[in-house]
């Protein structure tokens, strides 16, 4: 198979077999693969895994997030204690290069957290989008502003359109970033900025909730570190002026991300 960053052929990693003891309509069968030009680690998936993996969200994952299941955990766009934890790291990190006149979209919003953070901020102008339109939905219910149901691989807003984007803890969770990326970047205002939040891949080994466990997250097709972000990001003529390591706790203080 050929990479999805670089388009160079890759080499089989290793082989996991996922049960399906709850009926999910994700793929059980986990094929990891390293391309042998940049590196990147990813998920290999057949086609008929990628719409099952559209089923997925839409079906299970999105109701059973909705559904509250916990209050706690960190969960796609919740109001939860772990998540505002999260936002408030991220917003930290983000706030010397907001501005509250900004138009900023959050792509990938999930159920519209960080959005209803923002807003609550008297950043009036944020917006949200997510390709679940279970997870919309809800947005508008619970907060104000606008939330819009579409794609990353061909969002709905004219070029250089918006001030700031954010795509946190989306991109791994994409068949092909690439083409999403191309978007944002083409919605984006010249000198605008785009914030890319992504599991670091390097620290499996140091924070391993069990054996393989983030290469267990199906969910999860790609595998980044922040020398391969350098990497997609220069290639597509984007210039990186920060970083930062944040440790999220998803559900517990035995789950760090």
């Amino acid at each position: 198979m050929n990479c999805p960053l670089c388009g160079e052929p890759s080499t089989d990693v290793v082989k996991l077999k996922c049960s399906d003891f709850d009926g999910s309509p994700l793929y059980q069968n986990i094929r990891i693969q390293s391309c042998n030009g940049c590196n990147h680690v990813f998920n290999e998936l057949t086609d008929y895994e990628k719409r099952c993996l559209d089923l997925y969200y839409e079906q299970e994952s999105s109701v059973i997030n909705i559904s509250g299941a916990t209050k706690y955990g960190d969960l796609p766009g919740s109001d939860n204690a772990l998540s505002v934890a999260r936002y408030e790291r991220l917003f930290e990190f983000l706030s010397p290069y907001l501005d509250r006149e900004m138009k900023i979209l959050d792509v990938g919003c999930g159920m519209g957290g960080f959005v209803r953070y923002l807003q609550n901020r008297m950043f009036s102008h944020a917006e949200g989008l997510d390709y679940v339109a279970n997870y919309t939905v809800y947005a508008e219910k619970t907060g104000s502003g606008r939330f819009t149901t579409a794609s990353a691989y061909s969002l709905p807003f004219n070029d250089d359109y918006y001030d700031f984007l954010i795509i946190d803890h989306v991109l791994e969770h994409l068949v092909d970033p690439i083409t999403a990326l191309k978007e944002v970047v083409r919605i984006t205002k010249p000198g605008g900025m785009i914030f890319l939040g992504v599991p670091e891949s390097s620290r499996y080994r140091e924070y391993p909730f069990f054996d393989f466990f983030w290469f267990c997250l199906r969910e999860h097709i790609h595998h980044f570190d922040a020398a391969i972000i350098s990497f997609i990001t220069s290639r597509m003529g984007l210039r990186q002026v920060d970083q930062s390591l944040i440790f999220t706790e998803m559900m517990s203080n035995k789950m760090i991300l």
